[in-house]
């Protein structure tokens, strides 16, 4: 973890693929967030999330371990708008709300 003024970032992690199923990380996460909470620090961002992922792929339960937590996923449309025009933009926006529709 890394603080920036009143923001703390999930920069790496790690897990061991036998271990998954022991939540141990989401013990330390919410110390974290105590912690963090503690010192006014009210935004934690946990990195990637991957809006597109299949259940197959091993960032889909990144995704879930992430989302776990409740919190916001924000969309870093910075990162977009360096290379798309409004117009992409908006259709980017429609695919992702499609998706998440058909997901459930």
């Amino acid at each position: 973890l890394s603080r920036e003024g009143n923001k703390m970032f999930y920069l790496f992690g790690a897990s061991d693929p036998e271990k998954r199923e022991l939540p141990i990380l989401h013990l330390a996460f919410y110390r974290a967030f105590e912690t963090a909470r503690q010192n006014g620090i009210y935004q934690f961002d946990m990195g990637v999330y991957e809006e597109l992922a299949k259940e197959s792929e091993q960032v889909f339960s990144r995704n879930k371990f992430k989302a776990g937590f409740g919190g916001v996923i924000v969309r870093n449309k910075f990162t977009l708008n360096k290379v798309c025009n409004s117009i992409v933009n908006g259709l980017l926006d429609l695919i992702y709300k499609l998706n998440n529709i058909v997901r459930g």
